[in-house]
C-alpha cells in the first residue's frame, strides 16, 4: 500500500474586542488617559489531534487576556514661575522648585491561559494530547502561589485512576480538559517617573529624570506548574515574563 498525504488550510482563528479610551486634560496641568480592552481570541493549537477531533485543541489563544486596563497620568507640578504656587520665585528658587513633572503608567491585566497535563502522559499514546479528565472542582476559593489549582496529590499512575479532582484517562479515550481552559494570575504594575526641565541658556534646556519600573513593588506571579500530579503540581515558582 502507498500512503496519501493531505495538506489543507482547514483550521481558523478569530479575534474580537471592545476598546474604550478616555482622555481628559485639566487646566491645572494634570492630564489622564485611560484605555480598556475586552478581548476574545480563539485558535487551534496546531497539534496532530486536530484531524481526529478539532474541539480537543480549540481554545483561547496563548496571548489572550480577557481584560486589559492601562491608565497614563501626567502632572506638571504647580510650583515655580508662572505656576499657582511660588509664581514669583527668583531664578535661583525656580531652578530648585519649578519645572517638575510627575508621570505614571499603570497596567492591570487578567491572566493568560494554560492547559493542565499529567506526569506520564507520554506513556498513553492513545489518550489524545496529554489532557487529564477533570472530575471535580480544581479551583480553590483563594488561589495562592503554593496552590493555584487543586492538584491530584500524588502521581496518577494507572489509567482510570482518580485523585482529587483529576483522573487519568482510560485507554482509548481522550481527556476532557480543553485547550487553554485554565487561567494564570493577573498582572498589575505601575511605572512612575519624575522629570524636571530647567533652562541653561536661551537656547539650551536640561532635564533631570528619575524613573522606576513597578514603583509600588507589586509581585506579579508567573504561570503555575500545569502538571496536575506529582511534585510541585499547581505551584508557581517564577515571576511573570516582563515583570520588574
Amino acid at each position: 500500500t502507498q500512503g496519501v498525504q493531505y495538506y489543507g488550510n482547514d483550521a481558523s482563528n478569530s479575534y474580537e474586542s471592545l476598546q474604550i479610551s478616555l482622555d481628559k486634560r485639566f487646566a491645572s496641568g494634570y492630564s489622564i488617559n485611560a484605555n480598556y480592552t475586552f478581548a476574545h481570541a480563539r485558535q487551534y493549537d496546531g497539534s496532530g489531534y486536530f484531524i481526529y477531533d478539532p474541539s480537543l485543541v480549540y481554545g483561547p489563544s496563548d496571548f489572550q487576556r480577557n481584560h486589559v486596563v492601562v491608565v497614563t497620568q501626567l502632572w506638571q507640578l504647580p510650583f515655580g514661575k508662572g505656576k499657582r504656587f511660588l509664581g514669583n520665585a527668583s531664578r535661583a528658587a525656580d531652578l530648585l522648585v519649578g519645572g517638575w513633572q510627575l508621570n505614571s503608567v499603570t497596567t492591570w491585566e487578567t491572566g493568560v491561559p494554560y492547559t493542565p497535563s499529567y506526569a506520564d502522559c507520554g506513556g498513553d499514546v492513545d489518550t489524545g494530547p496529554c489532557r487529564p479528565n477533570l472530575v471535580g472542582n480544581a479551583i480553590p476559593a483563594n488561589p495562592t502561589q503554593n496552590e493555584w489549582f487543586i492538584p491530584a496529590g500524588a502521581e496518577l499512575s494507572a489509567n482510570g485512576m482518580t485523585l482529587g479532582p483529576w483522573q487519568r484517562p482510560d485507554r482509548g479515550t481522550f481527556g476532557n480538559v480543553k485547550d487553554n481552559s485554565f487561567w494564570g494570575p493577573h498582572f498589575w504594575q505601575s511605572d512612575i517617573s519624575l522629570f524636571k526641565d530647567f533652562k541653561i541658556t536661551e537656547k539650551w534646556t536640561g532635564q533631570f529624570r528619575a524613573e522606576t519600573f513597578n514603583g509600588l513593588n507589586h509581585v506579579n506571579l508567573g504561570q503555575p506548574n500545569a502538571t496536575v500530579d506529582g511534585s510541585g503540581a499547581g505551584t508557581i515558582t517564577a515571576l511573570a515574563a516582563g515583570a520588574a
